[in-house]
């Protein structure tokens, strides 16, 4: 029960993450597509790592997939977490190469202007 709490809190962190990152810098514009790729790419993870692992289970035996894959997707996560922490930018700027996030500021076509209260007729 410990694991599974674990788990779900650990993919709500990751999509959290990765759904801020693509809101924070990408052009609005793009984020539509940018969120469906993000989701297509975690659940073709998913997908491909249980459909393998199922396969080794039934060939090979539940413990022994256990012990080839668990060492696998420790290692996977251990490595994301490196790469998430080395390619990280202080807080405020954006990716190198994208001077509005750099400059921490709103492309004028994503702001939106507040016109006062909605009055109703």
């Amino acid at each position: 029960m410990v694991s599974q709490v674990l788990g779900g809190a650990g993919l709500g962190f990751s999509l959290l993450g990765g759904i801020g990152y693509i809101h924070r810098y990408a052009p609005a514009h793009h984020r539509g597509q940018l969120i469906s790729a993000f989701y297509l790419a975690c659940y073709v993870a998913q997908g491909v790592i249980s459909t393998f692992a199922g396969l080794a289970a039934t060939a090979w035996g539940l413990q022994n997939a256990i012990d080839v894959f668990a060492p696998i997707i420790a290692v996977l996560g251990v490595l994301a977490a490196l790469i998430a922490v080395t390619t990280r930018t202080p807080s405020g700027s954006g990716p190198a190469g994208n001077p509005v996030a750099e400059a921490g500021g709103t492309p004028a076509r994503d702001r939106v202007e507040s016109a006062g209260p909605v009055t109703g007729s």
